[in-house]
């Protein structure tokens, strides 16, 4: 057996692999890593088709060397027991607890380990399986070695999927399997006897992507599709419109009391929703409309009118914090006021009345200021501080957030030129966020080099989250580097929240990476987060990239993060 490596090296040699994803020889490369870094004689990577009893190896090593790819039967062997989130992992005898599996025997494989290869949305792919002729008993460091890996491998073959395919998809949501926005609205509209319905939204579930990951977001909206669709069955019509929002519309013989309904609704909420290791109890606000509580008259679809309706009743629910409101006529006033704070953000936006606030940025370990994050605020004489998660949502909604953007841009740099003048110039950068919608725009990068006026763009940082980037990659990537030609700064924010973008990232113009608070949140204390820190330093390093961590709330995560490497933060 190899002597065991230390935790930082084989995160760095895994992390050397996985910024080559999206390559030709990856999966080649990965599994003789893999090899290497767990001592294991066998390392394989299997796709496995839906319902299939197949698996097909898209990579197999054999003593650090590659052997040609082969088709093998899962029936009776240890890779037919892998569970679908979990590594498994047989320590020793496996040969003797699967004897139908004759390679076992003939390859004298005494230890066996597999991970479960998923889509984003938690579907089945294939595996990735170690095997050793000696006893193999997984550390937590070598399953997360599995787990970062099989994420990765999982994010290159979705990718790989056909486009084909996704468009095969237009009807149904990807993520739940149920109909989609565009799906609901055509049967409302093809639907006559359509009396009532309801919007159901899941509450805080932000914090669940926040505090978790995505992924795990998924497979909670994907339990939430089951239990919804079991419960009601053929009494009704589900569908989800948007994140975590779902349409339910009750069909005869079912009751139209939307009261009655609404506590059949509650009642299914009562235990929890129970993904691999955690347990989420869910609370629901709904949003109802009756088709007796309606104006119809010039209506051309009594079911989209429903909707709309009942998207009210939901803004209403939300508001006051009740469990379920029912549309009335009143609740338009509600939507009137929201509509005047759009206004008034629109008069204070072009009149010039936000403010901008610095956040410092650090070094951890001199606590030197190395530079702020520009954060945007806004005072109304009328209504006082807006809070930015009320105003921000209300700029995306109503198409004002590239403006709030560029004006964020134009005032920051004028700031440092009043700085400047006054003799106490910023030594550091300002980091400024930027939006997708602002990078939508053709005339992107013309705009910023206008709105930075005499200021040097080396004195700027633009930060860019995965989600924005992976919008539209390419042509993101482009922009990108047209600006870094003029001397830009990028960096990539709230990054490790997934991976589907290791692929892009050798190609960025990008010289910082932001780690997300969720996993700053929870260490030191937390083996998962602290294993993906450790990985993203070890990957930042092999790419000569500067590593912020945000949302530093706590002297015991300032000293975790100085120890593990990283020497750059700021607060929440």
């Amino acid at each position: 057996m190899t002597v065991k490596q230390r935790p930082e090296i084989m995160f760095s040699r895994l992390a050397s692999v996985l910024i080559r994803a999206g390559y030709s020889d990856f999966f080649d490369s990965l599994v003789k890593v893999l090899s290497s870094i767990l001592g294991t004689e066998y390392v394989l990577i299997a796709d496995i088709a839906p319902g299939s009893q197949q698996a097909h190896t898209l990579a197999a090593s054999s003593h650090g060397k590659i052997i040609p790819n082969f088709t093998y039967n899962l029936c009776g062997s240890p890779c037919e027991t892998v569970p679908e989130r979990e590594v498994c992992n047989y320590t020793d005898n496996v040969a003797e607890l699967f004897p139908d599996d004759t390679v076992l025997t003939e390859l004298g494989i005494q230890g066996y380990a597999g991970m479960p290869i998923l889509t984003s949305e938690g579907r089945k792919l294939g595996l990735l399986c170690v095997m050793s002729q000696h006893s193999l008993a997984l550390d937590d460091i070598d399953r997360e070695i599995l787990q970062i890996a099989a994420a990765q491998v999982g994010a290159v073959l979705e990718t790989s999927h056909s486009q084909l395919q996704i468009r095969s998809l237009t009807y149904e949501d990807a993520v739940t399997g149920l109909p989609n926005r565009q799906h609901l609205r055509d049967w409302l509209t093809d639907t006559q006897d359509v009396h009532c319905l309801l919007l159901v939204d899941i509450q805080r579930f932000k914090e669940i992507n926040d505090l978790y990951s995505h992924s795990t977001g998924d497979a909670v909206l994907y339990a939430v599709a089951q239990r919804l669709q079991s419960r009601v069955g053929d009494r009704g019509f589900v569908a989800r419109l948007s994140s975590n929002e779902f349409a339910l519309i009750p069909l005869d013989p079912w009751s139209d009391d939307l009261a009655v309904i609404a506590d059949d609704i509650r009642l299914w909420f009562k235990q929890p929703i129970v993904c691999g290791k955690h347990e989420f109890h869910l609370d629901v606000t709904i949003g109802a409309a009756s088709r007796s509580d309606i104006e119809l008259s010039g209506v051309k679809s009594a079911g989209n009118e429903l909707l709309r309706s009942a998207s009210v009743a939901l803004a209403e629910a939300k508001a006051k914090g009740a469990f379920i409101e029912v549309f009335n006529g009143t609740m338009v006033d509600s939507l009137k006021q929201r509509q005047g704070l759009i206004g008034k953000l629109q008069k204070a936006l072009r009149n010039d009345q936000l403010e901008l606030h610095y956040q410092p940025q650090l070094n951890l370990k001199t606590r030197e200021l190395i530079g702020a994050e520009v954060l945007c605020r806004w005072h109304d004489d009328e209504l006082g501080w807006v809070s930015p998660t009320t105003f921000i949502p209300l700029a995306e909604e109503r198409g004002l957030i590239a403006e709030l953007g560029n004006w964020v841009i134009s005032r920051a740099c004028r700031q440092l030129m009043e700085w400047d003048q006054q003799g106490a110039s910023f030594l550091g950068k300002l980091s400024i966020n930027i939006s997708s919608k602002q990078l939508d725009d053709p005339e992107f990068v013309d705009k910023i080099l206008n709105l930075i006026g005499d200021i040097p763009p080396s004195r700027l940082v633009l930060e860019l989250t995965e989600s924005a980037m992976m919008r539209s990659p390419e042509v993101n990537l482009a922009k990108m580097k047209a600006l870094g030609t003029h001397g830009f700064i990028w960096a990539i924010d709230d990054f490790g929240t997934g991976y589907s973008s290791l692929a892009y990232l050798t190609r960025m113009d990008a010289s910082i990476l932001k780690v997300d608070r969720t996993f700053i949140s929870r260490i030191p204390g937390s083996q998962h987060d602290e294993s993906v820190i450790r990985t993203i330093i070890a990957m930042s390093d092999t790419m000569n990239m500067q590593l912020v961590a945000e949302g530093i709330e706590t002297e015991a995560q300032s000293a975790y993060l100085v120890s593990a490497g990283c020497l750059h933060g700021q607060g929440f």
